[in-house]
């Protein structure tokens, strides 16, 4: 898995462009609906790529997905989207 560190280190020596969101997505909504149309719409206004980070969080009360959950939800909801879940790794 490519930390977001690197990935932006990466996007930068390639002298490329890259959109990107972050949402819990839990369960998904009309709303995210209209935050990947804008991504997909951004990216293809600047010929860059994209990608949408869901959340790992979870819990029983608000968060019952859990992030692999959210990412096949999100992949089926949004197809020739990038999706992944982030993680709870520090830098």
């Amino acid at each position: 898995m490519l930390s977001f560190k690197n990935f932006i280190k990466e996007a930068a020596a390639a002298d490329s462009h890259h959109v990107l969101a972050f949402g819990r997505m839990n369960p998904i909504t009309n709303g995210h609906e209209t935050v990947v149309n804008k991504v997909h719409e951004i990216a293809k206004k600047h010929n860059a790529g994209h990608t949408v980070v869901v959340s790992h969080s979870q819990d029983a009360k608000k968060n019952p997905l859990t992030g692999e959950q959210k990412v096949k939800h999100a992949k089926h909801a949004f197809p020739g989207t990038n999706v992944v879940a982030s993680s709870r790794i520090c830098f």
